[in-house]
């Protein structure tokens, strides 16, 4: 299954009110390119999808419907580039899940601290009665 972006693309240029011909000349593609990656005939490289989406002023997954955003990835895009893009942005949300865990944790072991201290000072108060 191929990812239909195309429409997404022609609705983000006719709202910036462009033609294909200057999305192409800000793309660094020619306008017959451009007008394939609107009509599905061609889909957009690891590459183009950072320009288009820097174009537009949105993330790279903003140019993919939420139903398609969940079909993105390595079978779906053989570009390395683009793949690991994707990875990197799950990873970074797992890795952002885990520091929030980590800091909660940390919390836990400084109140443990706090309390086997204060039970240090009492048993050490009480040897010395």
């Amino acid at each position: 299954m191929m990812i239909q972006i195309g429409t997404k693309l022609r609705q983000l240029r006719d709202e910036k009110r462009f033609s294909q011909e200057l999305v192409a000349e800000k793309l660094g593609i020619s306008q017959a390119n451009y007008s394939r990656l609107e009509s599905d005939k061609m889909q957009p490289n690891s590459e183009l999808l950072p320009k288009i989406a820097d174009l537009y002023g949105i993330a790279i997954k903003d140019l993919f419907t939420s139903e398609a955003q969940q079909y993105v990835n390595i079978s779906q895009y053989h570009d390395q580039a683009f793949s690991s893009y994707w990875v990197h942005q799950e990873s970074q949300k797992f890795v952002e899940k885990l520091l929030e865990a980590k800091d909660e944790i940390i919390a836990i072991q400084r109140n443990q601290i706090a309390v086997l201290e204060e039970e240090i000072k009492r048993l050490q108060a009480a040897q010395k009665s």
